[in-house]
């Protein structure tokens, strides 16, 4: 999963694994792709699913990130990457990080903003997608409380006013739930324009597949 961010002269895409620059979208190379953002970097056990924010001149990326839990037994390489994620190993819980950068490509890490909780989202915080409405950050962020609840987060809220520290509005329970299967609703974004908000999500289905739904929200900002 990446993010695209534009300035008046390119696009750039950034995943986890690298960042890519181009003037329009096909001109994407992956094989010019740079790394951006890594574990090793970081201190942690997995980094991923990017959001990024351009405010001015300087971009904030959020990521999830895995870490081991401080109480938390000890595992080998084999036994947290064999898998190739260690989001599903029980071995890490998942919270929420940023990492800053001027140019967009070379990012400084934070540190951790978002925090698990001690119910619905003990095990992941996730931020997914950010609303501003002068001067909070609405923020939707997706949470389980045990690894076994992977891949069927639900949807919280948060708010913030300097995208470092965030306050949870959702501490009983998740705001937005699937009314089918698991109940999951995860992964929101939003994209704002003037008068109007899409919100983009995935949400569970009766089957127990996961659809990728659009809803459209007319709103101002005045």
């Amino acid at each position: 999963m990446g993010t695209i961010a534009s300035t008046s002269a390119t696009l750039t895409l950034r995943t986890i694994g690298g960042g890519l620059t181009s003037w329009r979208p096909s001109g994407f190379k992956p094989s010019d792709r740079r790394k951006v953002l890594t574990e090793p970097e970081v201190g942690v056990e997995g980094v991923k699913d990017p959001v990024v924010l351009l405010l001015g001149r300087m971009h904030y990326m959020i990521v999830s990130y895995a870490a081991p839990t401080p109480d938390g037994r000890s595992a080998d390489h084999e036994e947290m990457h064999g898998t190739g994620d260690a989001y599903n190993t029980g071995l890490v819980k998942s919270y929420t990080g940023l990492a800053t950068s001027g140019d967009g490509l070379s990012f400084e890490w934070q540190g951790n903003i978002l925090d698990v909780g001690e119910g619905w989202d003990a095990y992941e915080s996730r931020i997914t997608g950010l609303v501003y409405c002068t001067p909070v950050f609405n923020t939707f962020y997706d949470g389980i409380a045990r690894v076994e609840e992977n891949y069927e987060e639900r949807t919280g809220l948060a708010v913030s006013l300097d995208l470092r520290t965030f306050d949870k509005i959702t501490l009983a329970g998740p705001a937005l739930v699937s009314p089918h299967a698991s109940g999951s609703l995860r992964y929101i974004d939003a994209v704002q324009f003037e008068d109007r908000i899409y919100y983009y999500y995935e949400m569970a289905r009766s089957d127990g597949a996961h659809d990728l739904m659009v809803s459209v929200v007319e709103w101002s900002d005045s």
